[in-house]
């Protein structure tokens, strides 16, 4: 349960990260 917990939480910071490097390609 943790686990799942901790992976869904690694998956949309990463989703977020991606997102905010294509808004942002200069940075």
């Amino acid at each position: 349960m943790i686990k799942i917990f901790i992976g869904h939480y690694i998956n949309v910071f990463y989703s977020t990260a991606d997102i905010t490097l294509k808004k942002q390609p200069l940075l």
